[in-house]
């Protein structure tokens, strides 16, 4: 292959280098026996344009220089060095350096000479404890008694007084705590005894509490008894005679049971209406019998003009003023009235039993 300037010669052909275009036929030809195949027809698709992007190169960050510090003269800093030289140390009183006057300080006094006379005059004047300037802030009251004891004052001596010749010495703050320390009687009051808490005594609130809750089941479950008193006795009375009784569901208006009465294979218990003063009995009593043996052996005696009722699976046989009979699961039932009783609440007895 020669490769001249924007041609290229391959295999005795020449083409452009940039658009790949031949340009001549070849130099010579080689004789050579070629065989055509059919193939399929191959599309061509034109080359994407490569768009070339211009990228910016990479800039390096350049090194930082060396810079000698701003913060220490080197050139007036050395190293330090071990010395030689012993270091001295002073062992005696430095007070001994202090410059000392070669006169003796005396205090000046406010008035060279102090007047007696006006001292003398101006003791006897005598001076309100409550003004604040005479009184003395350190000194504790006293408790003033009931009885104040008057006695003869006599002729106060008083000394002389000499005139003042030295300056009166001021107290110092240790003369002051030495007299705080002198008055302080703290330790001698008595010591204030806790005022005692009296404890109530007796039950505590969870105790009162509970004695409440413990009331009030107490108050429902007699109440609950005394509305099912009936019904407690009639189970009482039914365990004690053998006979499975049960009180009648329903009660006609204006009526309240009365005491159950029971005897071996018998419970009977007596209804009253304390307004009209009527009453009715229920009788339960154990049987073998059936209706019809119930209508042959009883009814027939006590009243021929008997009514026949059908309620519940019931046949219920009424006789009499408002009375009735049936049987029903071994047990007779028999309702006798002082005509209080209608006949539906015949039906509704036998019904609720």
């Amino acid at each position: 292959m020669v490769k001249k300037a924007n041609i290229i010669e391959l295999n005795g052909k020449r083409y452009d280098a940039r658009t790949g275009a031949i340009l001549s036929a070849p130099t010579h030809h080689t004789p050579s026996k070629t065989t055509h195949h059919a193939a399929p027809h191959a599309t061509h698709q034109p080359q994407r344009k490569v768009m070339d992007v211009a990228r910016p190169g990479t800039q390096h960050l350049k090194h930082h220089t060396a810079k000698k510090s701003q913060t220490l003269m080197r050139s007036t800093v050395h190293k330090p060095e071990a010395s030689l030289r012993r270091k001295t140390k002073v062992t005696s009183h430095t007070h001994a350096l202090v410059a000392s006057p070669d006169f003796q300080i005396v205090k000046k006094l406010s008035h060279p000479k102090v007047d007696v006379q006006r001292m003398r005059h101006a003791k006897q004047i005598p001076q309100s404890k409550l003004v604040h300037r005479f009184a003395d802030p350190m000194v504790a009251k006293q408790p003033t008694s009931a009885h104040h004891h008057v006695a003869k004052q006599s002729a106060a001596i008083m000394p002389a007084i000499h005139a003042v010749e030295a300056p009166v010495a001021q107290s110092s703050s240790l003369d002051v705590f030495e007299r705080a320390m002198q008055r302080a009687n703290s330790h001698l009051e008595q010591p204030v005894k806790p005022a005692k808490r009296h404890h109530r005594r007796g039950m505590g609130k969870r105790a009162v509490g509970l004695s409440a809750a413990v009331f009030a089941f107490l108050l429902l479950g007699g109440f609950f008894a005394y509305q099912n008193q009936a019904y407690i006795n009639m189970r009482y009375a039914a365990a004690k005679s053998g006979v499975a009784a049960s009180m009648p569901g329903y009660r006609p208006a204006g009526f309240t049971a009365g005491k159950v009465n029971y005897s071996p294979g018998l419970v009977g218990v007596n209804f009253s209406n304390n307004t009209s003063g009527q009453t009715y009995s229920v009788i339960e009593k154990n049987s073998t019998w059936d209706s019809v043996a119930l209508l042959d052996s009883f009814v027939y005696g006590q009243d021929s003009s008997y009514q026949t009722i059908e309620a519940a699976g019931r046949t219920i046989y009424t006789y009499g003023q408002n009375n009735a009979t049936w049987v029903d699961n071994g047990i007779w039932y028999r309702v006798t009235s002082n005509g209080g009783l209608t006949t539906n609440d015949l039906v509704n007895l036998a019904v609720s039993t």
